[in-house]
């Protein structure tokens, strides 16, 4: 059990396990730190080193590749080695287990009995600090972006909300919850709204429709590549996906042209967003602008947030 204020890292792909970690993590005061599985050792040692993570929670392989082993090798050889363990043990041991279950609920016929008072939660309050994004490292080593619980369900609410995001939406987000694009505007978006949210374990086109299909999802947020292999699936027909209305891309410009196919090919609105691991969800354009807009500016600033103009040099 970590205290509050304490580190906690996950380096594992999309999961259930994962949603709730976050969640935990946020009661109990803990701060939140992602790692991509996919990140090369010393970036994953640099990122340990830093925040001092008391525990990693972690998977057993990615992609064919050993995760869990790499990760105990790194933690041991820390000044203050971290514990590792397995993010779905660690959920059935701690989550599911039958001592935090409590008694089963019992039907609406019956009056509610009080259940007995679990462990006492710490007081969080909004300014603490809720979780550590590490930057992609373009110009050096990965640089931590810490977030506060206020300004994630602060930017997560405000990017749902300018779709007008309801409890009747299903949002689809082909996106590793290792990034804010996942973890923060999508999971903690659909909290602020109760809707549901559909993620996948890895990326896969044709699993994507699948999902967008079954879900009977009403958005779908998504970069432009990946739109583009889904509009490239042999039979991709948009008549199975009759809910969907709106079609969330950034983190690439696309032409009028483009914006006008997505369109015509997903049969909804198409919002171009952006926002950067420091500060999810700054700019963005409502559904109705023209295609021209969407294709040649990065929309609006959202609301709550300043956007200044300068001149590097």
């Amino acid at each position: 059990m970590l205290p509050p204020g304490g580190f906690v890292a996950v380096c594992a792909p999309n999961s259930v396990e994962w949603v709730v970690l976050e969640y935990a993590a946020a009661l109990a005061g803990v701060v939140l730190v992602p790692i991509n599985p996919s990140m090369a050792d010393p970036e994953i040692e640099h990122i340990l080193r830093l925040t001092g993570a008391g525990l990693v929670l972690t998977v057993e392989a990615f992609r064919g590749q050993p995760v869990a082993a790499r990760i105990q090798i790194l933690a041991e050889a820390l000044t203050v080695p971290a514990a590792v363990d397995d993010l779905s043990l660690w959920f059935q041991r701690t989550i599911m287990s039958p001592a935090n279950q409590g008694p089963p609920v019992p039907p609406p016929s019956v009056a509610p009995t009080s259940l007995p008072p679990g462990p006492p939660l710490p007081t969080v309050r909004p300014e603490d600090p809720f979780l550590v994004q590490y930057t992609s490292g373009t110009t050096g080593r990965p640089k931590g972006a810490l977030h506060s619980h206020a300004s994630a369900v602060n930017a997560a609410a405000t990017w749902v909300a300018d779709w007008d995001h309801s409890p009747d939406d299903v949002l689809v987000a082909p996106v590793p919850l290792h990034h804010v694009g996942a973890s923060i505007t999508g999971l903690l978006g659909c909290l602020t709204t109760g809707s549901a949210l559909g993620l996948l374990p890895d990326y896969d086109p044709g699993a994507i429709v699948e999902l967008l299909r079954r879900s009977h999802a009403t958005v779908l947020a998504a970069v432009p590549t990946m739109l583009f292999d889904l509009q490239r699936l042999p039979g991709f027909d948009v008549s199975a996906l009759t809910d969907l209305r709106i079609v969330v891309g950034g983190g690439a410009a696309v032409s009028a042209s483009t914006v006008a196919r997505i369109e015509a090919d997903f049969d909804a609105r198409f919002v171009v967003s952006y926002g950067q691991s420091e500060s999810p969800a700054i700019l963005q354009t409502p559904a109705a602008d023209s295609v021209e807009v969407k294709a040649t500016t990065l929309g609006r600033p959202l609301p709550g947030r300043a956007v200044r103009i300068a001149r590097r040099g």
